[in-house]
């Protein structure tokens, strides 16, 4: 890749603006909804659908009419989750006790309502600013500067904030709001290909992708792409020296694993009928598991169940995580797995009241007996903010 500085007239810049609107629609319309060969592979899971499940431990959706899901039998998670739609809820994952903080901002735009969690705070993009939660989400938030993505920064108390994708930089700030050092321009190919970033990092290097297509991985310290990810690709997690991506294809059936150090590459296949999607992964705290949202015998939406399937990075072992299924009727799809800082991993669907937990050592995911969220309407149109959850 032949990087150079984005010196486009206002009239490139009008066009990037437009490319990555489609680019953020494109990233939106495959987290939510799936790829253009759902209808297809949907009809050929209405054949495989019930036999599939049926092979499958009972989970809190699918469980028969009239009986119980198995439940955590302890309180003992020491989670706090955080849902962001309308307002943000703060649950204790252990008692169910919840309580509501107002939005801090207007609807924006990329991103609204997206959480990041840097050690015991809370970040949400709200009304294009981002905004700072402290420990306990206790006070009014700290407005941190306009921002359509908070990405986590090189320092614990840093994080970088991207606006404009036709100015095309990103700035690193502090806790405070207060800029460490000048803008940094993201790259571009040959233009007017610009490139904007996910969210993701692998350690302090930035994910990025491209207006028309494709992925990489940056570092904005250098200022030079240190690894790439096939056109037809896309990321759906990343952390440590790794990154895990997905082809773009009919097959949605293998997590690739590049580490960005080494450069080595491995290829894992998923489970017979299992199929992934863009965003639905996260490793855990002390990357040994790396957790993917996946649907089993079709892509989404359809009749068929969502589940997680777990990725030991020690052994590269791959396995549907049993009681994971949720079958919501119609099934939008999976919110992403998210992992506390205390090692457990909570997760629901799109239509689902009930939040799965999961720790390591344990053999199936449960359903917290208490913690519940909202019951959400089937998603509309391009436009409509996404529903988040975060385990702190």
């Amino acid at each position: 890749m032949t990087l150079v500085r984005d010196e486009s007239s206002q009239i490139e810049q009008q066009d990037t603006q437009v490319l990555f609107e489609e680019a953020r629609q494109r990233r939106r319309r495959l987290r939510l909804v799936g790829a253009a060969i759902v209808l297809v592979v949907a009809a050929a899971a209405t054949a495989l659908g019930v036999g599939i499940f049926d092979l499958l431990p009972a989970g809190p959706g699918s469980h028969p009419s009239g009986s119980r899901p198995s439940v955590v039998a302890h309180n003992r998670t020491g989670a706090t989750l955080v849902y962001s739609f309308n307002n943000l809820r703060v649950i204790n994952a252990d008692t169910g006790a919840s309580r509501t903080l107002p939005l801090p901002g207007p609807t924006g735009g990329a991103s609204d309502g997206a959480m990041v969690r840097i050690g015991d705070s809370l970040l949400l993009n709200k009304g294009d600013t981002a905004w700072l939660y402290r420990s306990g989400l206790i006070g009014s938030p700290v407005d941190l500067g306009p921002s359509l993505r908070i990405i986590p920064g090189p320092a614990p108390n840093e994080v970088w904030l991207w606006l404009d994708p036709s100015a095309g930089y990103v700035r690193l700030v502090d806790f405070s709001g207060h800029q460490i050092g000048p803008p940094i321009a993201l790259p571009v190919d040959t233009p007017p290909n610009a490139w904007f970033p996910t969210g993701e990092v692998v350690g302090t290097d930035l994910v990025l992708e491209g207006v028309e297509g494709g992925e990489a991985v940056w570092d904005p310290i250098s200022n030079r792409v240190t690894s790439e990810v096939p056109n037809d690709a896309s990321v759906i997690a990343a952390g440590g020296h790794l990154v895990a991506w997905m082809t773009n294809g009919p097959c949605q059936c293998t997590v690739h694993l590049t580490n960005v150090q080494t450069g080595l590459e491995q290829d894992l296949p998923l489970p017979t009928k299992a199929v992934t999607f863009p965003g639905g992964g996260a490793f855990s705290p002390d990357g040994a598991t790396l957790a993917v949202s996946v649907g089993l015998g079709g892509a989404w939406p359809g009749r068929h169940p969502t589940a997680l399937a777990l990725v030991d990075l020690r052994t590269r072992a791959v396995r549907i995580l049993p009681g994971s299924e949720q079958r919501p009727i119609p099934n939008y799809g999976a919110f992403n797995a998210t992992w506390s800082r205390t090692g457990w991993l909570f997760y629901t669907a799109y239509g689902f009241t009930h939040v799965l937990a999961w720790h390591p050592g344990d053999q199936r995911a449960l359903v917290l007996p208490k913690a519940r969220i909202s019951q959400l309407p089937p998603p509309g149109s391009g436009g409509q903010q996404l529903p988040s959850l975060i385990a702190l």
